[in-house]
């Protein structure tokens, strides 16, 4: 990853090592909502799935999420894309990192165990918000970011084309 060229079977080129990069970012925010919130979520409060709750019998579920959250938060910021982009696609770094904020403040408004408290109408709409986020977050990055960086996402086996 850090020397692409014509020798390097994996990566040919510094765009294909960037792809790669950008989509840990992705396939990370992914995972979280597909796999950890979305199940859970249900169709509606009455209808959560709250045995779906990774770590629910040890009541960890919202710390998992949230310390996953926090992770790719520091992912970002450790990539510092603001350098590599052009003057007016600046802001797209510091509006994901802004949302993923809004998620893990929504975040501390959650209280465990989560098997309890998302029965409650608003503890479900507060996780329900922090899923639209993530996926908002995700659109954005594999989206407008990897457009301003001039990058293609790599192929994501979690979306099962």
């Amino acid at each position: 990853m850090l020397a692409p060229g014509s020798d390097n079977i994996a990566f040919r080129c510094e765009t294909e090592a960037a792809g790669e990069i950008l989509g840990g970012l992705t396939t990370g925010l992914q995972i979280v909502r597909d796999q950890w919130i979305g199940p859970v979520l249900g169709s509606s409060a009455e209808k959560a799935h709250l045995c779906m709750a990774l770590f629910r019998r040890s009541g960890n579920s919202l710390v998992m999420m949230r310390a996953a959250v926090q992770c790719l938060s520091d992912y970002l910021a450790v990539l510092d894309v603001a350098p590599l982009l052009e003057k007016e696609f600046v802001w797209i770094g510091d509006s994901l990192q802004f949302e993923l904020s809004s998620v893990l403040n929504s975040f501390g408004e959650l209280k465990e165990p989560l098997t309890t408290t998302l029965r409650k109408r608003e503890a479900y709409d507060n996780l329900a918000f922090v899923d639209l986020v993530l996926h908002n977050v995700r659109e954005s990055a594999s989206e407008e970011l990897a457009v301003a960086l001039k990058i293609q996402v790599g192929f994501n086996a979690l979306d099962v084309d």
